[in-house]
């Protein structure tokens, strides 16, 4: 497979660079309309504002996410499977807008609402496991906590969205029906934001790989 120049300059900061200005666009449009907007809208587009804050930790500072991501799902290519650039960026830059889209049009029915809130709690209940098992991979070389890139954004911003979530799924009236819709939109968001791309642009030779292991370069001397 053959990298395409344009998405490998693209899939490094650039991307990153973008999203952080449509995140900034996403802040402004809720900061404007902040008193138009019900409590799910403000937390949908939220959403939107903060995936990009995640994306930051995951992959800038102190960036790394790939390697425990890939590792923690069996990977002997750690670096470029079966995530890689071009698939992430595709995933947080369509589930940044598709969240922040389903805020500001209202789509904030029980069934959107039950499956954000679902997914506030897999993006803390993954980076905690995710977190264990690099602790028990890691620990013989030094490593002393569970941390790992994007941990600190998931226990506080997606932490908090949660709970807000939980806030407002008690004050209204869930039918069996808004259930399983829920959890059906929520497998259908992961599908396409996370299965799709992988299966379908990911390869073991990808040349879209990360160039470093970021947090966890330490533990690999």
């Amino acid at each position: 497979m053959k990298a395409n120049s344009f998405l490998s300059w693209w899939c490094f900061r650039p991307w990153q660079i973008a999203l952080d200005m449509i995140g900034i666009i996403f802040a402004v449009v809720l900061y404007m309309h902040w008193g138009d907007y019900n409590a799910a809208q403000q937390m949908f587009v939220l959403m939107g504002i903060l995936i990009p804050i995640h994306v930051f930790e995951e992959w800038w500072w102190p960036a790394g996410f790939h390697w425990q991501y890939n590792l923690t799902n069996g990977s002997t290519r750690p670096e470029r499977y079966p995530m890689c650039r071009l698939t992430d960026m595709i995933t947080n830059t369509v589930a940044c807008i598709v969240f922040a889209l389903f805020g500001i049009y209202n789509l904030t029915s029980n069934p959107f609402l039950l499956a954000m809130t679902a997914f506030c709690l897999l993006e803390v209940i993954i980076h905690t496991l995710f977190g264990y098992n690099m602790y028990q991979r890691y620990k013989s070389k030094g490593k002393r906590t569970i941390y790992g890139p994007g941990s600190f954004t998931a226990y506080t911003c997606f932490l908090a969205l949660m709970v807000w979530g939980i806030m407002q799924m008690m004050e209204r009236s869930f039918t069996v029906m808004d259930w399983l819709l829920g959890i059906g939109l929520l497998l259908a968001l992961l599908v396409g934001f996370i299965i799709i791309p992988e299966k379908g642009l990911g390869s073991k030779d990808s040349p879209y790989d990360f160039k470093s292991a970021g947090y966890f370069e330490k533990y690999l001397k």
